[in-house]
């Protein structure tokens, strides 16, 4: 399946990165790695321009269409997150 620049990942590319994500939160709780400190790996790259804002949001909506968090819910570096994944590209 190709891509056209700018048009966004392929289902191709984004059914690979949710197999490679489902592995790596697997390995994080089989070591117990803490909440705050997955956030910080996956915010991270982000932050530092290493990270694909639009794959990263594609993720975000999917688990929060199952979930129901308003902003006190969250921890101020996951609306931080929330709010850089959400600004202009």
């Amino acid at each position: 399946m190709s891509n056209i620049k700018g048009q966004g990942p392929t289902s191709d590319k984004l059914a690979a990165l949710d197999r490679s994500a489902r592995d790596e939160v697997s390995q994080w709780r089989e070591s117990n790695l803490p909440l705050e400190k997955a956030a910080l790996r996956i915010y991270e790259p982000l932050r530092m321009s290493r990270g694909s804002k639009p794959i990263a949001a594609h993720h975000a909506a999917r688990l929060l269409k199952t979930t129901s968090v308003t902003e006190d819910d969250l921890p101020p570096y996951l609306v931080a997150a929330f709010t850089f994944l959400c600004s202009e590209v």
